[in-house]
């Protein structure tokens, strides 16, 4: 738990819509935008995904149906054999994809 605290934390900080949630080791980062149909945020939402795997970041997609409308998401989750490196090397990645998809500024 406390891997993932620190990692919503951070990707809130940079700006990640991730839900309130807490106390939980999975971590939402929400990727529906408003004013964008459905179909292209899930294709958003996939290039993302695939953005990070390039960059060694496994995440699963949410997409609709399977979620509301604009509810897309990339769940991730934490474990406590995480190191540290792994958590920057994944908030590095992160904060990459996010800029390049306009998630964050």
């Amino acid at each position: 738990l406390a891997n993932a605290k620190y990692m919503r934390d951070k990707l809130r900080a940079m700006g990640f819509n991730v839900g309130k949630g807490e106390g939980t080791a999975i971590v939402p980062i929400y990727t529906g935008r408003r004013g964008v149909d459905d179909m292209a945020n899930n294709m958003a939402t996939i290039g993302i995904c695939i953005a990070l795997l390039k960059r060694g970041v496994f995440v699963n997609p949410f997409l609709t149906p399977g979620v509301p409308p604009r509810g897309q998401l990339l769940r991730t989750s934490y474990m406590a054999t995480h190191k540290q490196d792994h958590l920057d090397l994944a908030l590095r990645a992160f904060e990459e994809v996010g800029k390049e998809f306009g998630l964050i500024s």
